[in-house]
């Protein structure tokens, strides 16, 4: 069981994440600077969060004109349980994706060290 401590950081995180996807998906982060700034949490914090997003399907890209993420596809980022027919239906999506060409993980890393410039 986990202490009070990580669980309370556990529930920060969710937040923090939840914030972040309204902010993705209204395209209006800022540069990773600002968006640190927004969320009360360091650079890598926020790096951390986009890798973590983007290693789940989330395609995330940054905007240099509009200097801003978003997603590069339709969709929503959540955090919660998956039935066994839902993940089945999220696989196939990614198979689909894959044959189309289409990301399903993009290269978070490469981009923050963009943005940061």
């Amino acid at each position: 069981m986990k202490n009070r401590n990580e669980s309370d950081e556990f529930s920060e995180q969710i937040k923090r994440l939840k914030k972040l996807n309204l902010l993705i998906k209204s395209k209006t982060t800022g540069t990773l600077e600002k968006l640190a700034e927004k969320l009360h949490v360091s650079e890598s914090v926020i790096s951390d969060d986009l890798e973590f997003m983007n290693e789940r399907g989330a395609g995330i890209t940054y905007d240099f004109v509009k200097k801003s993420y978003y997603y590069t596809y339709p969709g929503d980022f959540f955090i919660g349980w998956m039935s066994p027919e839902e993940k089945q239906k999220l696989d196939k999506d990614k198979e689909l994706r894959k044959k189309a060409n289409m990301p399903v993980r993009v290269d978070i890393n490469r981009l923050i060290k963009i943005s940061k410039k």
